[in-house]
């Protein structure tokens, strides 16, 4: 089971079982020499988990804000050979996040991870700040994980009791399909906005009412001409005469010049696109008329 303890809280069984993985691990196994008691465990949480015989198998410190960095930190991450590879990395992970987010109102969190565990540490939402560099013998980067606003929404990491193990979940957040459409909802929201805003004076209602009235006036007018040229009693050595009036009254119906278009450009789209639904409608209807003849 996972527990988590203060300094002062820990026995001294359980600091020296904690001492002796950290060194069975990151110098003995790992091969690196470094000073591994710096002094930031007295303000650290310390994270624990012993398998079903008591044997300390998992470990890692977790230290406030202003501690080490300005934003909150992680450290001294250790799982046992024997237990890697079981999916008991990734529960310690959900349950460091879920800690440091309830511990400290959610901050952001700046860790040196070792460089093989980046792709590891990215699924939680941690991204590289640096290129790979030497700390503690061995090649790391940096890595920082930035709070999203779901977070503060209790959408994010979410801290669940169960008997006496802290169990975390952690939301699907990376799945692409899923930023895409946050992508566009957000899109939609500023145009949704920006035009509540612009309609929200009453001059501005007046031009936009005004113009589509002028637009509609227009459509109108040029579909009425239409019907008229379609109706059966229109003579054919008028035809071409007639179709080239029928050229300038669409130009001038798609060119509303008494239309301020740089105060509102979609009335221009919505005019043209108004027309052009009609021209289709009015296609159709010949062909039915030449389909009867």
């Amino acid at each position: 089971m996972f527990m988590i303890k203060t300094y002062e809280e820990l026995s001294k069984e359980e600091l020296y079982d904690i001492i002796q993985l950290r060194i069975n691990v990151f110098i003995v196994e790992q091969e690196t020499y470094y000073e591994d008691l710096d002094n930031h465990d007295q303000q650290a949480l310390h994270l624990l988990h012993r398998d079903d015989e008591g044997k300390l198998v998992a470990y890692a410190r977790m230290l406030p804000p202003g501690e080490i960095f300005e934003e909150a930190s992680f450290g001294r991450i250790i799982t046992t050979q024997a237990t890697r590879g079981t999916g008991l990395g990734k529960r310690m992970m959900n349950t460091i996040m879920a800690t440091i987010k309830e511990q400290w109102d959610n901050p952001p969190v700046f860790i040196q991870a070792q460089n093989y565990l980046t792709n590891f540490y990215s699924r939680f939402g941690f991204e590289p700040v640096s290129e790979p560099y030497i700390h503690e013998c061995l090649p790391h980067r940096d890595m920082r994980y930035t709070p999203m606003q779901e977070d503060f929404d209790n959408v994010g990491f979410t801290s669940v009791p169960e008997g006496k193990e802290e169990v975390s979940k952690r939301r699907e957040r990376g799945n692409p399909t899923m930023a895409k459409l946050k992508g566009k909802g957000v899109v939609v929201a500023g145009l949704v906005a920006g035009a509540a805003a612009y309609l929200s004076k009453p001059e501005n209602r007046d031009k936009v009412l005004g113009a589509v009235n002028v637009a509609k006036e227009k459509v109108t007018d040029f579909v009425e001409t239409q019907k008229e040229a379609l109706a059966p009693q229109a003579q054919p050595e008028a035809h071409e005469g007639h179709t080239e009036s029928l050229k300038e009254q669409a130009k001038a119906a798609a060119e509303p010049d008494d239309l301020t278009i740089a105060e509102n450009e979609m009335l221009s789209e919505g005019a043209q696109t108004t027309v052009q639904y009609y021209n289709e409608k009015v296609d159709d209807k010949e062909e039915q008329d030449n389909e009867t003849k």
